[in-house]
């Protein structure tokens, strides 16, 4: 079925091309990341007006001190990583070594929230497995917890 009203949508400097996504909540665009040089989904938690000037901030900041999160990230991914894989045999994730593992699940998302702290999720999710993604949750700049959703 074709639905007959159009999203939202709004222009963004920042941002590019964004729609209205989850009941109109959050925002979202698809857009080079360039310390992973592909583009990401970018979903905003935003208002009517769309992403405010600390988000804009945020992600370019995020951009700016990517790879200098990288060593933090990648260990604690590695390691809800490894307890997944041994705990859901059945999805058959491959065996990956830390250097290795954004190849096996690289960057899909990155969200960023409203509030105090500035909080912000990294999403990885395996090209090959839509079905699962590892979320890791930054506040004030530091990671907080790794997750894994199905």
């Amino acid at each position: 079925m074709i639905w007959p009203f159009p999203a939202k949508k709004l222009q963004h400097p920042t941002f590019g091309a964004m729609r209205a996504y989850r009941d109109g909540k959050f925002w979202r665009s698809h857009l080079l990341f360039a310390p992973v040089g592909r583009k990401v989904w970018v979903t905003v938690h935003a208002g009517k007006t769309g992403p405010t000037s600390e988000q804009d901030r945020l992600y370019r900041t995020l951009i700016a001190k990517y790879d200098q999160l990288i060593p933090r990230l990648v260990r604690a991914l590695f390691v809800e990583y490894q307890r997944v894989r041994a705990a859901h045999p059945q999805v058959k994730w491959p065996k990956a070594t830390e250097k290795e593992l954004f190849g096996v699940i690289p960057l899909h998302r990155v969200w960023l929230e409203e509030g105090p702290g500035h909080p912000f999720v990294l999403s990885y999710q395996s090209r090959l497995d839509r079905d699962h993604e590892f979320h890791v949750f930054f506040k004030h700049g530091k990671l907080q917890n790794v997750s894994f959703e199905r």
